[in-house]
């Protein structure tokens, strides 16, 4: 959920799960079962998978989801407004662009 790359911001939403514990939680319920937080506590080292980068998209855009509708909505609008330079992988792929 990319707008714009700032460091400062994703250690501060980092540290609002409660780091790798919280994120391996999220993990849990969204069923991401191949997605590691960071080793030594830093998110820029979390692992994950194209199978679960499937498993996350689902999880945001299908009804068959344990988000909420609000949640999925909120996430859906965030990645909508994500800025042009951030545009990789999936995103890009879905507007015609690089990965």
């Amino acid at each position: 959920m990319i707008r714009e790359s700032d460091n400062a911001a994703a250690t501060a939403r980092w540290d609002a799960i409660c780091g790798g514990d919280g994120l391996a939680r999220a993990n849990l319920r969204l069923e991401l079962e191949e997605t590691s937080p960071g080793a030594d506590g830093l998110w820029g080292l979390t692992e994950t998978t194209a199978a679960d980068q499937l498993r996350l998209l689902r999880a945001v855009f299908t009804d068959d989801s344990p988000l909420s509708p609000a949640s999925r909505v909120h996430v859906q609008e965030v990645v909508g407004g994500m800025a042009a330079d951030q545009d990789w992988g999936v995103s890009a792929a879905a507007s015609g662009g690089g990965a």
